[in-house]
């Protein structure tokens, strides 16, 4: 387990159609959109179950600045050992 890290910083056009992206530890973010970019961030490629996000041990799988779009097609999701474990969307 680690802490303050972040696996993807998106500062233009992100697509992640399969494979897992995984956030392990207290203020890790596996995906942010950066802000003031315009940033698009597309994970999932339509058909089910191609990209995973885990997040575990206090993480947070996603996470978009203002002005940022990010699209989920699909995608199957997991927490593990996070006190809380929500999923929010914003519209």
């Amino acid at each position: 387990m680690s802490s303050n890290n972040v696996g993807v910083v998106n500062n233009g056009v992100f697509d992640f159609t399969g494979g897992t992206i995984t956030a392990n530890g207290t203020n890790s973010v596996g995906v942010y959109s950066a802000n003031g970019t315009n940033s698009v961030t597309n994970i999932g490629s339509g058909t089910a179950n191609f990209a995973t996000l885990t997040v575990t041990n206090g993480g947070v799988g996603l996470y978009a600045d203002a002005g940022s779009t990010q699209t989920l097609k699909r995608i199957k999701c997991y927490c593990v050992r996070n006190k809380y474990c929500r999923i929010n969307f914003i519209l």
